[in-house]
């Protein structure tokens, strides 16, 4: 996908997002990811959004689909990343819902504070439940 990458970084995949997506291509790339973090032994995902500007309709690629994703795999922790303050807020947002969702995902405007949180596993005490499924 031109502007969009997914490597394994061992401890993590790192997704990168380098040019402006349209709706279908961000919706795509969700897509590809999210296949990639359930498959990824880490369960850990790091996003880096390097452009300049961010859509604030984020429900025109689905975003929250991806977010309720997450939630139902608690032990999946999803680090956000951007330098350019339109996209923090944008970020920020998203964040707020995945907390509603009770999903792990954590906005940052540093990627070494990103990294630090992403690859700290979590105290034996404070490890998301597995959650019951509805049948």
């Amino acid at each position: 996908m031109r502007g969009a990458t997914i490597r394994d970084k061992h401890d993590y995949l790192r997704a990168d997002l380098v040019h402006r997506q349209n709706a279908a291509e961000l919706e795509k790339f969700l897509h590809k990811l999210k296949a990639a973090a359930f498959a990824h032994p880490s369960s850990r995902v790091l996003i880096y959004v390097h452009v300049a500007r961010a859509s604030f309709k984020i429900e025109k690629f689905h975003a929250s689909y991806f977010i309720e994703a997450l939630a139902t795999k608690p032990s999946l922790k999803v680090a956000l990343v951007a330098t350019q303050r339109e996209v923090q807020l944008v970020q920020q947002y998203i964040q707020a819902l995945a907390r509603l969702k009770k999903a792990s995902l954590r906005s940052f405007t540093d990627e070494a504070a990103a990294l630090a949180w992403l690859v700290t596993p979590l105290p034996a005490g404070k490890r998301p439940r597995a959650r019951p499924r509805l049948r």
